[in-house]
């Protein structure tokens, strides 16, 4: 399945191949890097949107927003691949607390590229009358109480306390 993200859409957030060292596959349509990290892309995009929703955005909002939502994707990858190539010998001329800067604004940057992704695929849902709830973490609530002592049970309806008391 074709993105609907195109490699001038992640270019224009700034990569270059001269900040992954230079790949002679960068930019190659089909089998370069960036390809590559945009059909992987398009594939995440449309298993949360449905395959017919996203075959079926071609213009207009919902497009625009998985466009966002995988440019973000391909960032948040590149920003980690930025990573590994600025821990590698590319920095080794760098002041350690130098070094630990540049590794923690990267780092950040990916964070921040994820936070993009689950926002523009949460507003493309959003906008096709999906249930968004259902792809955000941590939208569950538990609770519980444990009982430990030598005292005896005070709660009457404790259950999964193992042996017969």
């Amino acid at each position: 399945m074709a993105s609907k993200a195109t490699i001038q859409d992640v270019l224009n957030e700034g990569f270059q191949a001269v900040n992954f060292g230079n790949p002679a596959n960068f930019v190659t349509a089909g089998t370069g890097i960036v390809d590559s990290l945009l059909a992987r892309a398009s594939n995440w995009a449309s298993t949360k949107v449905t395959a017919a929703n996203y075959t079926a955005a071609t213009t207009g909002y919902v497009f625009d927003c998985l466009v966002r939502a995988e440019v973000a994707y391909a960032s948040q990858a590149l920003w980690l691949r930025r990573v590994n190539f600025l821990d590698g010998a590319a920095t080794v001329g760098l002041e350690s607390d130098k070094k630990a800067n540049l590794l923690q604004k990267a780092r950040d940057l990916a964070d921040d590229a994820q936070a993009d992704q689950i926002f523009w695929i949460g507003e493309a849902q959003r906008a096709l009358g999906l249930d968004v709830q259902a792809d955000i973490p941590g939208t569950g609530a538990s609770t519980g109480i444990v009982e430990t002592g030598m005292m005896p049970q005070t709660i009457p309806a404790a259950r999964n306390y193992g042996a017969a008391q």
